[in-house]
């Protein structure tokens, strides 16, 4: 079981309580604490995972990449830097590259190679590459695939809005969509409205 609680701790001592799953036997395994001035520095031992992850599908390839840029940005802002600092551009360029090749013909992502487009494939690879153009790119170009997407990203919304709204999924992802968007494009007062009326129906998210 691995609990990472964060806060803020005033004084000389704090006081974290742990609630373990009811399957877990309190009597057995042990107990390993680890502590992280920040939230930044925890997470820089966990990115060697996402790094060094083996698999290509689509998904994998935009989390291979965007904790890195992300964290790194955050570290930049602060006249730092992370300990993968170097291996960035050529971890960032292999992974464009990637979903250069992943894209489908309508602007879209699928899973893998092939298969039609699918809604949440393309918001995240939406997300992953607006996060990189805010870390200034890397000195890559991905103005063409990014707006093939943003437009593939934007027919999933249109093709989606009268379908299936008593599904828990769809809305899930029509939340994340419209998050996605407004974080590509800017947040039109039509995304607003839209906005407003999930939160309506948040308990059914």
């Amino acid at each position: 079981v691995r609990v990472a609680p964060s806060g803020e701790v005033s004084g000389v001592e704090s006081m974290e309580n742990v609630m373990i799953p009811y399957s877990v036997n309190p009597l057995l395994g042990d107990l390993t604490i680890k502590v992280s001035p920040s939230l930044a520095a925890a997470t820089t031992d966990s990115l060697i995972y996402v790094k060094d992850y083996e698999y290509e599908s689509t998904d994998q390839t935009v989390s291979r990449f965007l904790p890195l840029v992300t964290l790194q940005k955050v570290y930049s802002d602060q006249g730092l830097s992370t300990p993968y600092a170097q291996d960035i551009p050529g971890i960032v360029q292999k992974s464009i590259q990637h979903l250069r090749d992943l894209q489908q013909p309508d602007g879209g992502w699928a899973w893998w190679e092939r298969g039609p487009s699918d809604w949440f494939e393309t918001a995240y690879v939406i997300q992953g590459l607006t996060a990189l153009r805010e870390a200034g790119g890397y000195g890559i170009d991905i103005s063409d695939m990014y707006n093939r997407g943003v437009s593939a990203l934007t027919q999933f919304m249109q093709g989606n809005n009268t379908q299936n709204l008593d599904q828990t999924y769809h809305l899930d992802m029509r939340a994340y969509g419209l998050y996605v968007l407004a974080y590509a494009t800017g947040a039109s007062d039509d995304m607003k409205a839209e906005g407003r009326d999930l939160v309506q129906q948040t308990p059914r998210l």
